[in-house]
């Protein structure tokens, strides 16, 4: 299973330029979205996409720059669209964040998300990271493949963004490569 997740800290990133929404959408999302006017459902198209393309770097070939008008999220069936692959889809949407998870098949995982009054620092995103990595019981040190993806027993996936940041880890064993 390839596992992506992405979050948005809705307090870092309140104004959107309608620019920033005509580069993202897909063209069939331009029409499916096109009284979307809400920041949350913006951002959640955003979560979506990149959660998706963190996913889909795990992978066996995956491409190696994100462009998101490529990317079709589908917001009712819960599914991101890339090609002929498909990304199921799950929201965490609170008022002080938008989490979103894709996977690559319907498989359990857990997840952590730490979040705090006010900013974090890099070293401070990272530092939580790594105590978050621990609690869901994955190795300190990941090795990287030849296309330079970070792999660990288990798929997982961090993120973070102003005051949050998240871990999603897979419940089963990595069957796409083998540590060196």
């Amino acid at each position: 299973m390839r596992l992506g997740n992405d979050i948005v800290d809705l307090k870092c990133d309140a104004e959107i330029h309608p620019r920033f929404v005509q580069r993202i959408l897909h063209p069939v999302e331009k029409v499916l979205y096109s009284g979307l006017s809400e920041a949350v459902d913006i951002w959640r198209i955003w979560a979506a996409k990149e959660a998706a393309f963190k996913a889909h770097r795990q992978g066996p070939s995956p491409v190696g720059f994100f462009i998101p008008s490529r990317w079709l999220v589908d917001l009712q069936l819960q599914k991101v669209f890339f090609g002929d692959e498909e990304y199921l889809l799950r929201f965490e949407v609170t008022a002080d964040y938008i989490h979103a998870t894709a996977r690559s098949e319907d498989r359990p995982y857990s997840g952590r998300i730490y979040s705090s009054e006010s900013e974090l620092l890099p070293e401070e995103q990272k530092q939580k990271g790594q105590t978050l990595r621990e609690e869901l019981g994955l190795a300190k040190e990941a090795f990287k493949d030849a296309g330079g993806i970070p792999r660990l027993a288990f798929p997982y996936s961090l993120t973070h963004h102003g005051r949050h940041v998240a871990v999603v880890r897979a419940h089963q064993e990595f069957k796409d490569s083998t540590p060196p």
